[in-house]
């Protein structure tokens, strides 16, 4: 099916009580300057109050900051995918109704996001395509929500233990990563888990 994509530019979308509910801003770099600071700044944000999903795919934008400032809504979902975004901030852990987020193909390297550990209400987050290698199994074991994990095509060496305490786990993929060994304890932890990807990595056979 066609979805006619609505060209109308952001200080249109944001008066349009529907529009503003569900805004795809995909690649709309011009409209942006690399920053989220035109769509979500002090001006705009009662506007924002109906917001519950956001997707800025692909528009150029390195600085995701701004994204804190949305604790006032009841946004579900958010996708920051294929900006060069190389880091994401800390205010990010006060958005409490969020339950999907996607970052995949930005540029997040080293630990995986500090911010997502805390958001125990998250149930899918995608991160492929990153330079993540690095997990944290003590504060894993926080995002007990989750149901999907996407973190293929990273640089992850080791997985936690804890990761098997995510007993609402669906969706598990990792490929495409540095893993050597995948502990037993944590597939069994999963009671939950009906798929599981592990292919391009350097499991023994």
């Amino acid at each position: 099916m066609f979805v006619k994509r609505d060209l109308r530019k952001i200080d249109e979308l944001i008066y349009d009580p529907v529009a503003v509910k569900e805004l795809s801003l995909s690649r709309r770099p011009a409209e942006f300057s690399a920053s989220l600071k035109p769509l979500i700044n002090n001006t705009n944000l009662p506007l924002l109050t109906p917001l519950l999903t956001l997707s800025v795919y692909d528009c150029e934008i390195s600085d995701v900051s701004a994204l804190s400032k949305l604790g006032n809504t009841a946004i579900r979902e958010i996708n920051i995918g294929r900006n060069p975004v190389k880091s994401l901030p800390t205010g990010l852990a006060c958005l409490e109704t969020l339950k999907l987020f996607w970052a995949e193909d930005v540029q997040l390297e080293g630990e995986f996001p500090e911010c997502l550990y805390s958001m125990s209400n998250l149930e899918n987050v995608r991160l492929s395509g990153n330079m993540i290698d690095t997990l944290s199994g003590p504060k894993l074991k926080n995002m007990s929500s989750l149901k999907s994990l996407n973190l293929d095509n990273n640089e992850i060496v080791e997985i936690p233990v804890e990761m098997g305490s995510l007993v609402n786990m669906e969706s598990l993929s990792l490929r495409s990563n540095k893993i050597e060994y995948l502990p037993e304890s944590v597939i069994g932890g999963m009671k939950n888990l009906t798929m599981l990807h592990v292919s391009s990595n350097k499991l023994a056979r």
